[in-house]
């Protein structure tokens, strides 16, 4: 009788562990039903399934639980299941969803810098949630800004990266600052997507002079990056961040070997140049090279290439960006020597450009044709060609 009483114990044992000790780190502490609704979710992927069912996911008052398996369980399945879930069951400004807290926080920084990658991939996909909280902490921020700057490998520094884009406006200071500045300098993946940040980031920038200065120089440099995509992105990036001699380094990319790059020089002019620049911008007219790269070389965490697609803003073709420059340019003239009431530029009507972003070559052609011919009429009357010495950075 005594073993099998002992045998009924063990049985009953075996059936029903022990309920997990609370986790001190964490603020939650799960009720005994709380716990055997997280045995019921853990059973639903011991039988087979990856995740947890959407309807799980969607439930509120699944997410303290979703949280508390991903920051107590042992088990990779359901860690990785778990931080899945939370990036469906929280929401930074939902407010049909859990709003993400302290334990949350302190769930995702366990695991950003964990040795897996796909429970590093699933952790970032749930960082966004604290990240674009109105009222996160500073601490969780700094963490992810840490890992942008000091990340063992690219793929953990683009996923930093990329989580800082999401970061509200005023909650980006120095530290955040100084971590995209860190990273303009790695890979091409990782400088465009600093750039990016820098750009979004801005006027957090302009509120620290030194290091908006340091920004400055160094998006400069990046304009003779090795890959396209670095130069063209920081050529845009330049504008935003102050337009200071940036008129004559867009003059030299002109004649970029990369079209990505000469679509993109030859729009910044629009906003930088000068009549004179139409001289410069008139011979691509002709230049039908796809205004548009893709920026590539590293492995994101989950091991797929990280491609990043980059386009002259509005225009498919490097003629359709010297186009609209050129236009916009004698337009501006024509308000700076007439006035605002003329009807006319030096002598004859600018043409009107034919072309949109759904137009095919051939109305970048025919706009051509008509700019051409105004080009030739008016040409002598236009500001003298830039020397070369003004070209030059």
């Amino acid at each position: 009788m005594l073993v099998l009483a002992c045998a009924g114990v063990l049985g009953f044992s075996l059936l029903k562990p022990d309920p997990v000790p609370p986790a001190r780190w964490l603020d939650f502490t799960p009720t005994a039903a709380q716990e055997r609704k997280m045995q019921e979710l853990r059973a639903k992927l011991h039988a087979g399934e990856r995740y947890f069912p959407r309807e799980a996911q969607r439930e509120r008052e699944n997410a303290q639980l979703f949280t508390y398996m991903a920051g107590t369980s042992d088990e990779e399945l359901v860690v990785i299941a778990s931080l899945d879930a939370m990036g469906t069951a929280y929401g930074a400004r939902s407010t049909r969803k859990a709003a993400p807290d302290r334990d949350v926080e302190r769930v995702l920084v366990k695991h950003l810098s964990s040795k897996n990658p796909a429970r590093m991939q699933a952790a970032f996909e749930a960082a966004r949630h604290p990240i674009m909280a109105a009222h996160g902490s500073d601490e969780f921020v700094d963490e992810v800004s840490r890992l942008a700057r000091e990340g063992d490998s690219p793929a953990l520094r683009l996923a930093a990266l990329e989580t800082l884009l999401r970061l509200p406006q005023d909650r980006r200071g120095p530290r955040i600052l100084r971590a995209l500045l860190d990273r303009t300098s790695d890979e091409a993946p990782l400088a465009v997507t600093a750039l990016l940040a820098m750009q979004v980031q801005r006027q957090a920038l302009s509120e620290v002079p030194p290091l908006l200065e340091e920004a400055r120089q160094k998006v400069s440099a990046l304009t003779s990056a090795s890959d396209p995509g670095v130069r063209g992105t920081a050529l845009e990036v330049w504008f935003d961040l102050g337009p200071e001699g940036l008129a004559r380094v867009a003059r030299q990319r002109l004649a970029d070997p990369d079209p990505y790059v000469r679509g993109v020089a030859a729009g910044v002019l629009a906003k930088v140049g000068g009549a004179s620049d139409i001289h410069l911008l008139m011979p691509l007219a002709s230049d039908h090279g796809e205004a548009r790269t893709v920026v590539r070389g590293v492995r994101r965490l989950d091991g797929q290439e990280a491609l990043i697609s980059r386009k002259a803003r509005g225009y498919q073709f490097v003629a359709e960006c010297a186009l609209s420059s050129a236009h916009w340019l004698a337009q501006s003239a024509m308000l700076q020597v007439y006035g605002p009431a003329a009807g006319e530029m030096l002598r004859g009507d600018i043409p009107s450009m034919t072309f949109n972003p759904t137009t095919g070559i051939a109305a970048v052609e025919e706009s051509a044709r008509r700019m051409r011919l105004w080009y030739e009429d008016q040409r002598a009357f236009l500001p003298r060609e830039p020397r070369q010495e003004e070209r030059a950075p």
